[in-house]
């Protein structure tokens, strides 16, 4: 009795170049990733430009604050006495103004820092943040501290003004989550080294971000705090242009009631690293 056959697979050609309908496939995918890119770079010039106004508004508003103050008590003084009225505390109210100018405009350098090299260390981007917020942080009753888990100074090889926006931005959005905490409002900065990378993580005891927004709250125009829902998308943008990360966590710190964090991680180059000098003084 015969063999039952098997019936035979039918080959099925190939041709060596795609069909038209591909190419036409193909080309939608590119177009779509472009577009993609596209918005992207639209929302980020966009987020850029209003960041970049609110921080020349800001170092406006700081000079002119504290030099008008002091240039209106001198010219109390000087429009209303002639010269030979002029007391021993005149004198000295004049003397002390000039040098609350003097404070004012040193304060103000450290907010424009321009490195040829555009390199900056942690501590100025520290000490800018702190001349900025310090109104802030005073009017809100804010406690805000930073700890180093290092005894290292850290040069950052990018411009002072793009480190110190991202780090900005996540300090006003912790001072924007506190306003619906009563009272003992904190935020704190800690810096951690690892063989490959530096951590930046910003603490603050506001209420914790849903679960289901953790990563919609770094989306164009988002907010859950009234605000612009610019600050956070430009923050992690910047990271990602550095080869690094920006992301929410919980994490609870040992004797404090902070387990709100957003992590800024960054690839560390060795040479960044310098052991900080100790002043005998």
């Amino acid at each position: 009795m015969a063999k039952s056959q098997k019936p035979r697979k039918k080959a099925v050609a190939t041709l060596p170049f795609p069909t038209e309908g591909q190419k036409i496939a193909n080309m939608r995918l590119e177009l779509n990733a472009l577009q993609i890119k596209l918005d992207r770079m639209s929302k980020n010039i966009d987020a850029q430009t209003e960041i970049h106004a609110a921080h020349l508004a800001l170092l406006g508003n700081f000079a002119s604050h504290d030099l008008k103050n002091s240039l209106q008590s001198i010219d109390a003084i000087i429009s209303t006495h002639q010269h030979d009225e002029l007391s021993e505390e005149h004198l000295q109210s004049i003397k002390y103004n000039v040098q609350l100018i003097r404070e004012t405009l040193k304060n103000f350098s450290k907010l424009v820092i321009h490195s040829g090299d555009n390199t900056c260390t942690f501590d100025e981007l520290i000490q800018a943040i702190k001349i900025v917020s310090r109104d802030t942080f005073s009017e809100n009753n804010i406690n805000f501290n930073v700890e180093q888990d290092y005894d290292t100074d850290i040069t950052f090889h990018y411009p002072f003004t793009v480190m110190f926006l991202m780090l900005n931005n996540l300090v006003i959005n912790a001072v924007k989550a506190l306003e619906v905490v009563e009272n003992d409002r904190k935020i704190e900065i800690h810096t951690v080294l690892t063989d490959e990378n530096i951590l930046i993580k910003v603490f603050d005891n506001a209420p914790k971000v849903d679960k289901t927004l953790e990563d919609k709250i770094f989306e164009f125009g988002y907010s859950t705090t009234n605000g612009s829902g610019i600050g956070l998308f430009h923050a992690r943008y910047v990271c990602e242009i550095y080869k690094g990360t920006l992301n929410y966590h919980e994490e609870t710190k040992k004797n404090h009631l902070l387990d709100k964090c957003f992590v800024i991680e960054l690839p560390l180059i060795k040479e960044e690293i310098h052991e900080k000098k100790h002043s005998n003084n």
